[in-house]
């Protein structure tokens, strides 16, 4: 009777240890998953290897078949990868400059920068206007004549010495002013001071609603002022 009881114990143990032995390995650290294909009796298997790190390892075997079905099982996964990469959507123009714009950089980094786009030649140009006028305006500012010397202006045309005398009925002070709303349409003076100010807020609103960095725009900005400074300095010192 005791050879019976240690005996069903023992068969007790070893049924214990199967069921728990999944468990175990699982509870280990894997070190090395690997698959590979065999031939046994002119079948293929596809082997899976699985090693612990105690040493242990398990392996699980599956049939494929013959060499047919070998071929085929790898041309059904070739099709099916090239499927996966055929789905994926094609980036437009668009996407592509906004992935490169909105690369992290750093602030230093300017090498996706560009001198076009977002509507920034436009308000470069016309930066270069505005400096024309703005050059103009302070030449006269300097020398209410600078315009009869050069363009034998008359006194009081658009832009003579005395264009300020426009805006007066009459061109007459004594008679009262004009409605100040149309005084940039009498006088360069007033005309080239609201064009000058009209063209920075525009140009920084176009700017700062482009896509881009904000470090791009600043830099934009910065253009800007530059072209305005260079053409305003240039134009006063041909007009003076």
């Amino acid at each position: 009777m005791e050879t019976v009881g240690s005996f069903n114990i023992l068969i007790m143990k070893n049924t214990i240890l199967l069921l728990f032995f999944p468990f175990l390995l699982s509870a280990q650290e894997v070190t090395r998953d690997t698959s590979y294909l065999t031939n046994s009796g002119g079948n293929f298997f596809n082997v899976n290897r699985i090693e612990y790190e105690n040493g242990a390892y398990s392996e699980t075997s599956t049939m494929i078949g013959d060499t047919l079905a070998v071929l085929s099982l790898y041309a059904n996964k070739i099709s099916s990868e090239a499927n996966q990469y055929a789905s994926v959507p094609t980036l437009t123009k668009q996407d592509k400059q906004a992935l490169r714009l909105y690369s992290k950089l750093q602030w230093y980094d300017f090498s996706t920068y560009r001198f076009k786009g977002g509507g920034k030649r436009a308000v470069w140009i016309a930066s270069a206007a505005v400096g024309i006028l703005h050059g103009g305006r302070e030449a006269y500012h300097a020398e209410p004549t600078v315009f009869e010397k050069r363009f034998n202006a008359a006194p009081l045309s658009f832009f003579g010495s005395e264009q300020w005398k426009r805006n007066y009925f009459d061109r007459d002070p004594d008679n009262g002013h004009k409605p100040n709303l149309f005084n940039p349409v009498r006088d360069y003076y007033h005309f080239s001071g609201a064009a000058t100010k009209t063209v920075w807020i525009g140009g920084a609103f176009t700017i700062g609603m482009s896509k881009q960095p904000l470090k791009y725009k600043l830099l934009d900005l910065l253009i800007g002022t530059l072209i305005t400074s260079g053409s305003a300095s240039l134009t006063y010192n041909i007009l003076r």
